[in-house]
């Protein structure tokens, strides 16, 4: 299995592999490890077998920084439905008793969920606090708050893959999307942090722009590749918009151009789902402390426990978890999460495509 397609599921082709060639060294050295290897090769036995309770720990942990955000962005799922969710951040505490707890088993940590994870003044330190043990991390970031000081303090702290999502070429299109932000002041702060990069001679992090391809913006597609080129980042990606498939019809997101649409919304009512190994991969922990099965559980309605009451790695193998997993392997459309996840399987087919510069 591809640990770096489990990371971001994105296409890795041959032709990447020499500008990726310091993370994935990173990556290489990190599965070396003894404690590593050994859960990963018990992971893959777990998957062989389906096993409801698992003897291996998570390969990866998704910790949402913070649940507030600076923009209101109106494909985000925070604009599209509505939650009762206390906005808060997750404390430097109860990240590092988390990464206490397992962070011996992760391969890497995802700092992202449905908040701007610059908004958790404690950012850089939970970075650093990975970077010690060893632990790969990646931050996606609307890129607004990303001041000279604040990616210097980023890099500072080890990160390794910053994504900055970047939906336009035009200010019109971006405001559109995105508010009232102008892109120039998105494309100063990405134009800055590559030339710190350059001027500090730094390895990472890897900066990657991307663009969810929408009705509004499709025809900047080709614009959008050259513009990041410009700027100077590693890679360009783009990506296909999801909703939750019971949303009914949001015609205004879904482009013409069927190649940048997701496979559920070219037929609907036609995806199947697979198997999903999420469960057995990961968990999401949300800012409150609150332990999801993925991040498609939205309205936070499969809570397997919190880190504030429970231990995490007993989490992972509670009850609820096991029931989870019996559940994805006899019926995943019984799970009302699964039912209107717009995916097959995990994040499957959410990528058009990934450039390397």
């Amino acid at each position: 299995m591809n640990p770096w397609k489990i990371s971001f599921n994105r296409p890795l082709k041959w032709g990447d592999l020499w500008g990726l060639r310091w993370i994935l060294f990173t990556i290489f050295i990190r599965l070396c490890r003894p404690k590593i290897s050994a859960n990963i090769f018990r992971f893959l036995l777990g998957c062989i077998l389906k096993k409801d309770k698992v003897s291996h720990m998570p390969l990866y942990m998704v910790f949402e920084p913070s649940s507030r955000c600076n923009l209101s962005c109106k494909m985000c799922w925070r604009s599209l439905y509505k939650t009762n969710r206390v906005e808060s951040d997750m404390s430097y505490d109860n990240f590092t008793k988390v990464i206490d707890k397992i962070g011996d088993y992760l391969i890497f940590v995802v700092l992202w969920n449905y908040g701007e994870p610059l908004l958790n003044p404690n950012l850089d330190r939970m970075i650093e606090y990975c970077s010690k043990k060893g632990i790969i991390t990646v931050l996606s970031t609307n890129g607004n708050l990303l001041s000279k000081e604040r990616s210097l303090g980023l890099f500072s702290a080890g990160l390794k893959y910053l994504i900055v999502c970047v939906d336009a070429v035009t200010d019109d299109i971006y405001q559109k999307y995105r508010g009232a932000v102008k892109l120039s002041e998105i494309k100063n702060n990405i134009v800055q942090a590559c030339k710190l990069i350059k001027e500090n001679k730094l390895k990472f992090p890897v900066i990657e722009l991307q663009f969810i391809v929408m009705r509004e913006n499709e025809h900047q597609v080709d614009d959008f590749l050259l513009m990041a080129y410009s700027w100077g980042v590693d890679r360009a990606s783009l990506k296909k918009f999801s909703a939750l498939l019971g949303s009914g019809p949001l015609d205004e997101f879904m482009p013409l151009n069927n190649n940048y649409l997701l496979d559920c919304y070219k037929k609907p009512g036609s995806i199947r789902k697979g198997f999903c190994f999420a469960p057995w991969q990961s968990l999401v922990i949300n800012s409150d402390g609150w332990v999801l099965p993925c991040c498609s559980d939205y309205f936070c309605t499969e809570k397997m426990g919190n880190i504030l009451e429970e231990d995490i790695s007993q989490i992972w193998n509670n009850s609820r978890c096991i029931k989870f997993r019996r559940q994805i392997k006899h019926d995943i459309n019984s799970i009302d999460i699964c039912r209107d996840c717009p995916h097959d399987s995990g994040q499957s087919g959410s990528f058009v495509l990934t450039k390397q510069f």
